[in-house]
């Protein structure tokens, strides 16, 4: 919903689970600029960020502009994703093969 919104929301992409999740739909969207590494460069990216109003504009416009193409906010893509890996993974269950790391390929528009 923040997103949706065009709220820039910055994370810090570590060890917790959440903040790596977070990072993955930051980067779907197309925004890495507002993943950070670590709490220093977190806190200072967001400092910028407070300061600096026509950079925040910038980052509101670009996410609102990316919530139309981003596959992020398609569901309908999503679900056609979903239903290829599953259909992959009945094909590979009924050829009797063991539970692998399978190759999915992109789903397009």
């Amino acid at each position: 919903q923040t997103l949706w919104q065009g709220l820039p929301v910055l994370t810090c992409a570590d060890e917790v689970s959440f903040s790596r999740f977070v990072s993955l739909l930051i980067h779907a969207l197309g925004m890495q600029e507002l993943v950070t590494t670590g709490l220093e460069q977190y806190q200072k990216l967001a400092i910028e960020l407070a300061n600096d109003k026509k950079t925040l504009k910038v980052l509101r416009d670009k996410i609102k502009a990316a919530r139309y193409i981003a596959p992020l906010f398609n569901i309908a893509l999503t679900v056609r994703h979903i239903e290829s890996v599953y259909q992959l993974i009945w094909r590979h269950y009924q050829a009797g093969l063991s539970p692998d790391v399978l190759n999915v390929e992109e789903v397009r528009h």
